[in-house]
């Protein structure tokens, strides 16, 4: 539950700045891919910086509740990451991890 109230949370935010904030070149989103796709109805230019996959980080899957919940939110951070127009790593390792776990992102060929 921690999970999805960060990511409303961050989408407000992006409302918020879609709606009153001025104009910007680009928008820089850190961690949260959620906002991704508000804050490219703003701007053309989104750059995600990743850092480790949200997916990889909550291992409790024992119920099916918990495991359909977290199939809903890791299907929309894959999706949602994927929108960015250029996505950062800080390191090789990231990088695998992430060509690794969102298997939609790699066959769009988001990463080189």
């Amino acid at each position: 539950m921690i999970a999805m109230c960060a990511y409303i949370r961050m989408m407000l935010c992006a409302l918020y700045v879609v709606m009153f904030a001025g104009s910007f070149d680009f928008y820089m989103i850190d961690q949260v891919s959620f906002p991704i796709p508000i804050l490219r109805c703003r701007s053309r230019k989104v750059i995600h910086y990743c850092h480790h996959p949200d997916k990889l980080l909550c291992t409790n899957r024992r119920s099916l509740i918990m495991r359909m919940y977290r199939w809903i939110l890791d299907t929309v951070e894959e999706l949602t990451t994927g929108c960015a127009n250029l996505t950062l790593v800080n390191s090789e390792y990231t990088k695998n991890v992430y060509k690794e776990n969102f298997p939609i992102i790699q066959r769009w060929n988001m990463f080189a």
